[in-house]
């Protein structure tokens, strides 16, 4: 029995001498891999920062660490106080440097447009909303603000008028479309444009970047407006049977926007190239 106990207490103190070597032989390894180098401050995130969080708020959200110079981000924060008046432009994620260019005025954190202060409308009882993604020429140029109304026109470049198709949808209900040209059958494939909403209602526009819609100095008046190099996803409150034509004609055409007031109706037609030089 005495030999056992013997044996165990001989074996534990085996394992802590060999923990501890090994704890020092990776100490030694480390201020080794170091000696020479000169160690700099570095703020690492503790705690995850989300976006918006204010710069007087993340004293208590990061910790700090010495590393070798080499290892410090060129945009790294070396002061706290250099972060009164911003805010957090993403989440920061617990481990990572606490990096000034992560860091904005609260104005450039938000991606609005400054003549927007309220991006969204009321949406009509009854209106379904849905986004479309349009360039820059097909929205009006990005000139187009929440509350507008614009005609929506949609363009084909496979379309037979000889009849519509009737699809029957997995909810049982049925929906026409434009008959696919038949080439085997000797269907005539053409193309055609046509208003397919009347005063389609804007509740929301998002722009994937910033845009600058005029050039010249501040003050000047008259000039080029500059088309912005963005596209927009511009949501639209739709009676369900329009938002259904809507998809479709995104899906399996092109779409094209104009301006349109409620007055703004008249009687159109669909356009194809045998009319379109047609007074």
């Amino acid at each position: 029995m005495r030999r056992r106990v013997f044996a165990l207490v001989a074996a534990l103190l085996l394992a802590g001498i060999g923990t501890f070597v090994l704890v020092g032989f990776v100490r030694g390894a480390a201020d080794r891999a170091t000696a020479g180098e000169e160690l700099v401050t570095i703020y690492l995130v503790s705690s995850e920062i989300s976006k918006g969080t204010p710069g007087e708020q993340v004293a208590g959200l990061v910790t700090t660490e010495q590393v070798p110079i080499k290892v410090r981000s060129p945009q790294a924060i070396t002061d706290l106080a250099s972060l009164d008046g911003l805010v957090a432009e993403v989440d920061l994620v617990a481990g990572e440097q606490l990096l000034a260019g992560r860091f904005v005025p609260p104005a450039e954190a938000d991606l609005r447009r400054e003549d927007l202060p309220d991006r969204r409308v009321e949406v009509p009882t009854g209106h379904l909303e849905v986004p479309v993604r349009f360039e820059a020429e097909q929205a009006l140029g990005g000139i187009i603000d929440a509350g507008d109304t614009v005609a929506v026109i949609a363009s084909f470049t496979a379309y037979s008028p000889a009849g519509t198709d009737i699809i029957q949808l997995d909810d049982g209900g049925l929906v026409a479309v434009p008959e696919t040209a038949d080439t085997e059958g000797g269907g005539e494939e053409i193309e055609a444009t046509h208003i397919i909403i009347e005063n389609a209602l804007v509740v929301e526009v998002q722009a994937d970047s910033t845009p600058s819609f005029r050039g010249g100095e501040e003050g000047e008046s008259g000039g080029a407006v500059l088309t912005p190099s963005t596209s927009f996803t511009i949501t639209f409150a739709l009676e369900p049977i329009d938002v259904e034509r809507l998809v479709f004609a995104a899906e399996y055409g092109s779409l094209w926007l104009a301006a349109q007031t409620p007055d703004d109706v008249g009687a159109t037609s669909v356009v194809t190239m045998n009319d379109i030089f047609q007074n």
